[in-house]
């Protein structure tokens, strides 16, 4: 809680700095105060919470993977024999593709034919949530081939 209090806390103090406020509101700086004086590392909150694995360990096949995102909406269910059934897209427009996974040094491939020449998805560096909420659901951050990062609720498939 201490680490979403912090982030949230960062993440105004960014938005004043880049609309031309550069002091925070006393509340805002006795709470960072107060963080800090307790060893919260501001600076590196998200890869605390966060440790390393590979998609070996996330054992896919039977997994679900549900994008957090705002906007976009991706939800992605392995299969033992290779496929993926996917939901993608947005709240207004929504497409069901089936595709074809496999992990080819330690990138998760995503793809819409079996020889892989076209690739839909790339993710690399999965990080899984260091204490999750329950062993039903946890939160599974990795890399995008264009470098962003993305992160997903892991659940076994239903």
């Amino acid at each position: 809680m201490r680490l979403l209090i912090a982030a949230s806390l960062l993440v105004l103090l960014q938005a004043c700095s880049r609309t031309g406020h550069t002091d925070a509101p006393p509340a805002i700086n006795s709470k960072m105060a107060e963080l800090a004086d307790e060893g919260v590392n501001r600076l590196n909150m998200a890869e605390d919470k966060f440790q390393d694995t590979d998609w070996g360990k996330v054992n896919l096949p039977g997994k679900r993977l549900e994008l957090i995102d705002p906007v976009g909406i991706e939800d992605l269910r392995f299969h033992a024999d290779g496929h993926v059934t996917a939901t993608i897209g947005t709240k207004e427009v929504l497409a069901a593709p089936i595709f074809y996974w496999k992990v080819k040094n330690g990138v998760l491939l995503l793809s819409d034919n079996k020889n892989f020449s076209s690739v839909f998805s790339e993710l690399s560096a999965p990080r899984v949530e260091a204490l999750p909420a329950s062993d039903a659901k946890r939160i599974l951050s990795v890399t995008a081939k264009n470098s962003r990062q993305l992160q997903y609720t892991l659940s076994q498939q239903r």
